[in-house]
């Protein structure tokens, strides 16, 4: 399994309340995705919310994963346990590669990372599915998308080596300038951004979407191409795989895209 969906809180019910009638399609597309877990031992999660370091990306290597939903209201508590052997391994795959990546916690550093929730939302919906996967949280960083691509192939090659039958997740939004109500105010080419990276997708044009126009990048203010590029480079050595995207949504300015990346093949991710 191998899979973008977004991370907005409102799309759980009882956060997004009334505003879940106009998501109802990107709830549903969800679900169809979060349901392949169940097959999973180990599942990864990519998220854009995720605290970003300047020149490393970091992998979160606590034992417990912990976080709840209290700054929304919202009374959900989720845990999870870290599958720290594949940690080991993607650490490993990423120092062959020469990729930045550092721990949350070391004798050296420890950040005190908190779930987000960017990272809590598609946890919540992994909860309802499989609540004993074991979960790998990797954030993203301030480097190039190229540095990321580089990262999916990192996290394929650590997962083709473990035991456990694993899948990755990105979670993050395309464009933030879709319309008036924008998070960012109005851009009307970043309706070219989403419609491009939908395309590009669908022709398992993998390289042409982490090579977009940098302009357009930035008109479209998006948040999810980073992590949408880690997918993509998993994906690079993947002979056989179907992209379906599954629902794209624009109704609050911002692009909430569902893609499945269907592994015709079972393998890891």
């Amino acid at each position: 399994m191998i899979a973008h969906i977004p991370y907005a809180p409102l799309l759980i019910t009882k956060i997004g309340k009334d505003s879940v009638v106009r998501v109802n399609d990107t709830i549903s597309a969800v679900h169809e995705v979060i349901d392949q877990v169940e097959s999973l031992d180990t599942l990864i999660i990519v998220s854009a919310k995720s605290k970003r370091l300047t020149d490393s990306f970091l992998i979160n290597n606590a034992g417990t994963l912990e976080g709840d939903f209290s700054q929304f209201n919202f009374d959900q508590t989720l845990k999870f346990t870290n599958d720290l052997p594949l940690v080991g391994e993607i650490m490993s795959q990423a120092e062959r590669l020469a990729i930045p990546m550092s721990l949350t916690e070391s004798p050296e550093t420890n950040y005190n990372i908190e779930l987000d929730a960017g990272q809590l939302t598609p946890l919540h919906f992994i909860n309802e599915t499989n609540p004993h996967l074991n979960i790998i949280l990797i954030h993203p960083s301030e480097l190039s998308l190229d540095e990321h691509f580089l990262l999916g192939k990192a996290i394929a090659l650590a997962s083709q080596n473990s035991s456990h039958r694993v899948g990755l997740l990105t979670t993050g939004h395309l464009a933030h300038t879709l319309n008036e109500n924008s998070p960012f105010g109005f851009d009307p080419e970043s309706k070219i951004f989403d419609q491009q990276i939908i395309a590009n997708l669908e022709n398992k044009k993998l390289r042409e979407t982490v090579d977009l126009d940098p302009s357009l990048i930035e008109k479209a203010k998006t948040s999810g191409l980073e992590t949408l590029a880690v997918a993509l480079g998993a994906l690079s050595n993947q002979k056989d795989f179907t992209p379906e995207v599954k629902n794209y949504n624009d109704t609050f300015g911002v692009g909430y895209l569902v893609v499945d990346f269907k592994l015709k093949i079972p393998t890891p991710a």
